[in-house]
């Protein structure tokens, strides 16, 4: 089937006030997000989420490293093989985090989509600490600790954009956010968060 669009959900605390259940396209989701969102399909790179996942009953496609099938076996399914040459240690797979794994699914699990919707991907924090929505839950980060590098997911996002060319990349944020300066893609454009629950297409 072909999607005209599809959302990915990072955990930014930008997305904390938006009702990403309003949005009524296909949603791909990381980690913890299946507590609040209907997700179409979960992203747990840490096999402590996909653990958390599972006890809680998360029913919908579950997707993981291949490195744990030994582990879940048939339970979960895994993700793709990234197509790309890896040139150093942050193009390898393995240091590729649920988010940007989740960017990349979006362009294969729904056929060919035309429009990919960010939310939540805040990389950088303003003020240099933890600005994941879920700071402070079971296998996550304090609030107050320093905020995580963000350079690996702004290479790895930048990567997706370039191998899907054709696909329209979205970023939903807050009007003080600043995209990185190697995201300059013609297939990339940012739009205001507060206006996403009446201005984004529904999938048709």
């Amino acid at each position: 089937m072909l999607y005209d669009s599809v959302a990915v959900i990072g955990n930014g605390t930008s997305r904390k006030n938006i009702n990403i259940n309003n949005i009524h396209i296909k949603k791909i989701c990381c980690n913890l997000a299946f507590r609040d969102i209907n997700c179409d399909a979960l992203v747990c790179c840490d096999k402590r989420m996909v653990d958390t996942a599972l006890n809680e009953k998360y029913s919908r496609p579950l997707y993981t490293r291949s490195d744990w099938k030994r582990r879940y076996g048939n339970k979960v399914n895994y993700l793709p093989l990234i197509n790309i040459k890896a040139k150093n240690r942050c193009e390898q797979q393995w240091h590729w985090g649920s988010g940007t794994q989740a960017l990349y699914l979006s362009g294969l699990l729904f056929g060919q989509v035309k429009n990919v919707h960010m939310i939540g991907f805040d990389l950088y924090s303003l003020d240099g600490l933890q600005n994941n929505i879920y700071s402070n839950e079971k296998h996550y980060k304090k609030s107050d600790q320093q905020a995580t590098d963000p350079r690996y997911w702004i290479h790895q996002c930048a990567i997706v954009f370039k191998i899907y060319k054709d696909t329209q990349f979205t970023i939903w944020q807050n009007s003080d956010w600043k995209i990185p300066h190697t995201w300059n893609c013609d297939n990339i454009n940012i739009k205001n968060l507060e206006n996403i629950e009446k201005t984004i297409d529904h999938e048709c």
